[in-house]
Formats: structure tokens, C-alpha cells, sequence
């Protein structure tokens, strides 16, 4: 009886579609509220009443749900494509109906071998083995790739879901693609086979190590570096870092590590010898090093995340992004054709000519200079002397299979052409949105942060969709960036040496408080990722962008220590969101004034400025930016803030906007005096309380509005 009253009332809600309770969304809670208490209580009773076969069928049950939730877990997150800008070029350039069919044929081929793995927990994937209906399929996969043309063959990798081909092809078809047919793809299509190999599982497995290393050791010169961008370019956790220091083991990761670092030097000198852009540069392509909280956006003073008030929380600080976009474009504007005759002169597939170093150990991440975070950070002392439509990606249910194709989510006429792009602009149909500010090809923004990793990836993931994927796709940032994050291990590592010291450390950077010693962790930790990461990109030059809250200072002071040995660190900005004498520095001394810090700061390549704004303008006196770039910074920055102060005046999140456009204008005074009067930078102001729209509860107190008077000094 009971069984026929909850049946029976589930029935009667579906069938009274048009009653009051499906208009009212209280009823309907209401209604699942009551129905599952009902529907529980009934579960319990029948499990209660269960023997032999019926616990067994419950076994089976959970053991079918579990399977069909891990597959599509792994489908949704893990064998995702590489549907990347360079890909969707390739795209642009070799599509036709044969590639097209191709590729379809080959996802069809794909969706038969898996299909209904998750609920029959992967016994239909044994019988068809066993019967050889998955032989059949695998065979005509390796037909498909074997007897394909050059161009075809590139479409198909950059249009398939390459790791979910890889998991069920053939060992003799994977051979195929990194042995023979390894001469006729291009670089981005050899970046999608590896980034496949990773989303698969490289670690503990020998052969598909072999099989990448085979990948990246036939790949040369510059190639070699649009390769490891195209990697880290992803969107997700899977980059040239953890391909390196988590996936790579043994023999493989040193053979990759000294063909990189072979390449690296082969590739500097040969750009050196044709760059006719007059100036130095310290390497071929321009990585930004970036903190994330109180530099990229705001902490909103949420302790550990970081202390600046003045913006509310997860706010993007204005003209941030700009100013890294500009550094990005303004580079490979700058040598665009240097870099463009290197490729011309490189080929993908043959050997530069080069001179092995003799030194090449030295070149290893273990002899680089470097702080362990076994170790308090020790600094040695200086002396001071005088996007658009087309980044949409492939999306699960637009198809009536899983596995769809990246190719037919992109718009037919147009495409971003980027500078650093070896492929051909001249196809009829597309058409380039930027034009006249090309950017760098491949991720060359990396975000470094004090966070810890987390399973498989899974906060930065849930970060790449939420944070920065829409930004991708609006256009305010021309790539994914890379993340480098902390571990787990950093507050325990911080409290030992609070309470145990360490007689290595100078006086004033012995730690105080626990937050000093978390901070001097996390700065040790920050410059082993940074390390660990430039040895990935030898031929690379950087721009260190943190702010004064936490350790990015002291890890900008011991980079600078290695300018010396290292000129490839350009310079270094810092955010000020903190009192200088408050900063965690080894130039906070007693005897120290905050303008001689500052002064010191200066020398050694580390510009403190309150907005990035003041940092696009020492920017433009390094060459870093142009002045046309700092004042679309300042229009973007302008921009930027009225989005905030019209949708935060007025809340307590706001209440300390009226300090920020004071910071904010200082700068926009500074930059308008190098402008004509027609290009000069409008002012920020703030929306009045009374202006902003406000909610009960949501005015800011007397108290509160006085609360901050010492953000900053």
C-alpha cells in the first residue's frame, strides 16, 4: 500500500502539468521535499527485507552506477580535444570534404569501440574483443591514417578527440603516426598526439613515454618552442610542466630535457644572427610570470588569498589584462620578421645545425639556481650600487555521440591569425580580427600561485572554466594561460620553522609571526616553480609581475640576484598593496627609510607602483610596450573600473573604491603629461551611494566606511 502511494503520487505530479503546483516553484519543492523523505523511508524498508539475490542485484547496481559515473567523468573532463587557436587554423586551412568525412569516420569508429562501456562496466568492450568486432574497427582506423594525404592527415588531428582515438587504437596505429607519418605533421598536429598521450596517462607507463619522447626529440629549433606553447595552451592542468616533472621518468625525462635544452640554444643563436630589430632581446619568445590573487584580481583583504580591500573580492584589477596582452603583442610585433624568417629557415622534422654545449649540465633544472622548500629561503646579500566566436570549444550534447568533432563548432570564415604562426594567411575565406596586434603564438602567460595542487587537477580545472576560459572567448586574453601552483606541504613547513628557526637566515628575515613564515615558504616555493619552469624554456625571456602583500617581493629580490647570470629576467613589477615597510623584504631593515627600499627595488629591476596602470609606464620606458599600448591600457583600465564602481558603489564589497580611483587617477595624471591633449586619458570617479541602486542590508555602516584609513601609507 505504501508502494502504491508514492508511485501513484509521482504519477499524478507528472500528469497534472497544468495545475498550480507546476506554477508555484515553493509547491514544487515542497512536493520533492516530502517525495524524497518518502521515497528514502521506502528504501530503507525493502533493503531491510532483502536476502541472497536481492543484495546481490544491489551490489551490481552501485557496481554499474560507479562505472557509468567514472566514463563519463573521464569523458567530460579527462579525453577532452585540443581545440586550441593553431588548431582551429589548421582547420581553416586543410578542410575538405575528404578530411571532413575522414574524421567523422574515424569518430564513428571511436563511438562503436566505447560505446556503452559506463553501463555495462566495460564487458561489452570484452565481448567485442573477444569476437574481433574491435579488431575490425581498429583496422580500419590504421587504414584511415595510413593512406590519408599530408594535409588530410593534419586536419584529422587538429578536427578528432586525439585521446580518445589513442585509447582504443591499435599499439601498431599509434607506431604509425610517431614513426612514419611523424614527418609529414605539423607542429601543433605533433603538440595534439602528446597532449592525447597525457590525457591517457603517461606515468608508469614505458611505452607511451617512448612514444611522446619520440615525438619531441624529432622536433627541432623554434618548432621545438611553438610545440611546448601549443602544449601549455590546453586550458586545463596538462602543460610542458607536468609533462615533464610528473609524466616523463627516468632516462626519457633526461633525453627530453637536454633535447630541449640543445634546441633552446641553437634556436637563440640562430635568431640572434638574422633579428634585425635592433635591440638585444634576451630570448625568442616573452613569458610572463604572474601572481594571481591581489595581482591579477583582488583577494578583497580575505586572508591567506592576499590583503588589498579596495577592490571587492575576485574583482579583475583594471587594465591588468590589458597591460599583459600589450607586453604579449608588443614582442611579437616587434620581431615578427625575425622570427618569421627563423621558421622560413627551421624545419619541424630536420635537425638544426648546432654545436652541442659542453656545459649542457649546467643546464639542468638540479644545478640551476634555486631554493629547495625543504630549506628556509635564504637570499644572499647585494650591495647597493649606483576571442572572439572561433574559440568556442566542442561541447558534450550538441551531438548524439560523446565524442564530436572540434571542426564543426568552428564558425566557416573566420579564424585569428597570430604572428607566430608558421601557416599560411592567405586562404580565401578567412579573415583575421587582429590584424594590425597580432600576439605570440601558444600560452605565454603563466600564472604562478600559492595554492596547492589538488586531485588530478581538479581546482584548476574548475579555475580554467570559471575564471579564465571566458575570458579566452571575449577576447581579453589571446590564450590560455599556464598554472603553477604551490603544495600541501607549505603551512606545515612554516610552522616548523616558526617554532624551530633557522640559524641560516638573516636577522631581519628570521621569522616573527606564523604569517612571516608562511609567506617565506611560499616565496621558496614560488622561485622553485619559477626555476623548474624556465628550464623548460631556455630560450625565453621574462617579466616577473606580483605584489608586496606576500613573498613575491622576496622572490623578485632573488631573482634579480641572478640577473647576473641570468639576463633573461627582463624585470620584475610589483603591486603595492601594503605599506613598503610592512613588505617581506631583505632590505626591511630599522635603518631603511621606505623611499631607500624603493630606490633599491629600482636598481635591481623590481618597479613598485600602486596600479597597472604605473606599471604600464615603466613598461614603456623598459620597451616593453609602446606608447599607443599605454594609453589603450588606460582606456581599457577607465573601462574597467566604471564596470566595477557601477556595480559595487554604494555595497559594503565598495566601500573603499573612492581610494582605489584616487591610486587609479594618480597614475592616469602621470601618463596624460607624455600624451597629447586629443589622446589623453579620461578620469575615473566613483558612483555615489546614493546614485548606486542598494539593498537592505547592503549599505555600509559608519563604522565600516571608517575601518580603512591605512590600506596603504
Amino acid at each position: 500500500m505504501y508502494s502504491i502511494i508514492v508511485i501513484g503520487s509521482l504519477l499524478l505530479f507528472v500528469v497534472s502539468e497544468k495545475s498550480f503546483i507546476h506554477f508555484s516553484r515553493t509547491a514544487r519543492r515542497a512536493f520533492w521535499y516530502v517525495l524524497s523523505c518518502a521515497i528514502f523511508l521506502w528504501v530503507v524498508k525493502w533493503l531491510q527485507e532483502l536476502e541472497g539475490l536481492g543484495m546481490a542485484w544491489i551490489m551490481l547496481t552501485a557496481v554499474i552506477a560507479a562505472s557509468v559515473v567514472e566514463d563519463e567523468y573521464l569523458k567530460k573532463t579527462g579525453l577532452t580535444p585540443m581545440d586550441i587557436e593553431a588548431t582551429r587554423v589548421v582547420r581553416q586551412k586543410y578542410r575538405s570534404p575528404s578530411g571532413q568525412g575522414h574524421s567523422e569516420r574515424i569518430m564513428d569508429i571511436v563511438n562503436a569501440i566505447t560505446r556503452g562501456k559506463g553501463y555495462t562496466a566495460g564487458t561489452k568492450q570484452l565481448v567485442s574483443r573477444v569476437s574481433g568486432a574491435t579488431r575490425k574497427l581498429q583496422k580500419g582506423l590504421h587504414r584511415i591514417i595510413q593512406s590519408v594525404g599530408k594535409e588530410e592527415l593534419n586536419f584529422i588531428l587538429c578536427s578528432i578527440n586525439v585521446p580518445a582515438m589513442i585509447e582504443v587504437a591499435h599499439t601498431k596505429t599509434i607506431k604509425l603516426l610517431v614513426g612514419t607519418r611523424l614527418k609529414d605533421l605539423e607542429t601543433v598536429s605533433r603538440a595534439a598526439i602528446v597532449d592525447g598521450l597525457q590525457k591517457i596517462g603517461l606515468r608508469y607507463r614505458h611505452q607511451r613515454q617512448e612514444w611522446a619522447k619520440q615525438v619531441i626529440l624529432q622536433t627541432y629549433g623554434v618548432h621545438l618552442t611553438l610545440f611546448k606553447a601549443y602544449i601549455d595552451d590546453g586550458g586545463d592542468y596538462h602543460s610542458m610542466y607536468k609533462l615533464l616533472y610528473n609524466d616523463l621518468q627516468g632516462e626519457v625525462h633526461r633525453e627530453v630535457l637536454k633535447h630541449i635544452h640543445v634546441q633552446a640554444e641553437a634556436a637563440m643563436e640562430a635568431f640572434h644572427q638574422i633579428d634585425q630589430s635592433g635591440s638585444k632581446t634576451p630570448g625568442i619568445v616573452l613569458k610572463i610570470l604572474s601572481d594571481v590573487d591581489d595581482t591579477v584580481f583582488s583577494s578583497g583583504g580575505s586572508f591567506p588569498a592576499g590583503l588589498d580591500s579596495r577592490y571587492p573580492r575576485k574583482s579583475y584589477y583594471p587594465g591588468a589584462l590589458a597591460l599583459y596582452a600589450a607586453m604579449d603583442r608588443h614582442f611579437a610585433k616587434k620581431h615578427h620578421a625575425s622570427l618569421e624568417t627563423l621558421k622560413s629557415l627551421a624545419s619541424g622534422d630536420s635537425p638544426t645545425k648546432h654545436r652541442v654545449p659542453s656545459n649542457i649540465q649546467k643546464l639542468h633544472p638540479a644545478n640551476l639556481p634555486k631554493l629547495k622548500t625543504s630549506t628556509p629561503l635564504k637570499i644572499p646579500s647585494l650591495q647597493v650600487s649606483n576571442k572572439s566566436d572561433e574559440s568556442q570549444s566542442p561541447l558534450p550534447g550538441t551531438s548524439p555521440e560523446f565524442y564530436i568533432l572540434g571542426d564543426l563548432m568552428t564558425p566557416r570564415d573566420t579564424v585569428n591569425f597570430s604572428a607566430f604562426s608558421g601557416l599560411n594567411r592567405s586562404h580565401s575565406g578567412a579573415t583575421s580580427n587582429r590584424k594590425n596586434s597580432p600576439h605570440q603564438e601558444g600560452s605565454n602567460l603563466v600564472l604562478l600561485s600559492a595554492r596547492p595542487e589538488s586531485y588530478k587537477g581538479l581546482t584548476e580545472s574548475e579555475s580554467y572554466r570559471k575564471y579564465f576560459q571566458p575570458l579566452v572567448e571575449r577576447g581579453d586574453l589571446d590564450t590560455s594561460p599556464t598554472m603553477l601552483l604551490g603544495s600541501l606541504d607549505s603551512g606545515p613547513r612554516a610552522l616548523l620553522k616558526l617554532f624551530f628557526g633557522s640559524s641560516s637566515d638573516p636577522e631581519h628575515l628570521k621569522s616573527k609571526t606564523a604569517t612571516d613564515a608562511l609567506y617565506q615558504t611560499l616565496a621558496a616555493k614560488k622561485l622553485s616553480r619559477f626555476n623548474e619552469y624556465a628550464a623548460l624554456y631556455p630560450e625565453a625571456a621574462y617579466v616577473y609581475v606580483g605584489d608586496n602583500g606576500q613573498g613575491d617581493v622576496l622572490c623578485a629580490e632573488a631573482l634579480a640576484n641572478n640577473m647576473v647570470s641570468n639576463p633573461r629576467i627582463i624585470a620584475s613589477f610589483i603591486h603595492k598593496v601594503a605599506p613598503t615597510m610592512s613588505t617581506l623584504s631583505m632590505f626591511r631593515k630599522e635603518e631603511n627609510r621606505p623611499e631607500d627600499i624603493v630606490r633599491s627595488w629600482k636598481m635591481r629591476g623590481i618597479h613598485l607602483h600602486q596600479t597597472h596602470l604605473g606599471m604600464a609606464k615603466a613598461a614603456l620606458d623598459l620597451d616593453l610596450i609602446s606608447i599607443d599600448d599605454v594609453r589603450k591600457i588606460g582606456m581599457s583600465a577607465v573601462c574597467e573600473f566604471e564596470r566595477i564602481s557601477s556595480r559595487y558603489s554604494g555595497r559594503h564589497a565598495g566601500r573603499h573604491l573612492p581610494k582605489a580611483a584616487k591610486d587609479l587617477n594618480s597614475d592616469i595624471d602621470s601618463i596624460n603629461s607624455s600624451l597629447a591633449e586629443a589622446d589623453r586619458i579620461p578620469y575615473v570617479k566613483t558612483t555615489s551611494a546614493e546614485e548606486a541602486q542598494t539593498f537592505p542590508g547592503d549599505m555600509v555602516s559608519k563604522q565600516s566606511s571608517m575601518e580603512h584609513d591605512v590600506i596603504l601609507e
